[in-house]
């Protein structure tokens, strides 16, 4: 941080880093780093007076506060969700695992495969076209 006496007024301010400087400190990609600009998630100092293309500049205040609000903590298993793998239990509360459903699905299969015999057997083992 750097101090400069300006009219008898002392300054306080730190080096402000560019927007490839920031975001190789962020550890992120350029692009990224003006995804998060354009979604107020991280804030610049406008440096310049052009209106059609901005020079922005970044505090290494700033910065630090971006990654303080980005902060997570993982909560495994994430609460209120049953964990899966526990007998009898299912992610939707209703009745029948996955071994059920699996029974259910293949008795279904065979029942189709059944009344295709079936039908076969009816017309000789030619297929209507459907005309």
């Amino acid at each position: 941080m750097a101090v400069t006496k300006s009219r008898g007024a002392l300054w306080m301010f730190s080096r402000l880093l560019t927007v490839r400087e920031a975001a190789s400190a962020l550890g992120i990609s350029t692009r990224m780093l003006i995804g998060h600009v354009k979604c107020g998630e991280l804030s610049y100092i406008a440096v310049g007076s052009g209106t059609l293309r901005q020079r922005r500049m970044f505090d290494e205040a700033d910065l630090e506060a971006f990654k303080e609000r980005q902060r997570r903590i993982e909560v495994w298993p994430p609460p209120g969700r049953i964990r899966r793998g526990v007998a009898g239990s299912s992610l939707n509360g209703e009745g029948g695992g996955f071994m059920e459903r699996r029974a259910a699905l293949k008795a279904e299969r065979q029942k189709a495969r059944d009344e295709r015999k079936q039908a076969n057997a009816l017309t000789g083992g030619r297929r209507s076209r459907g005309c």
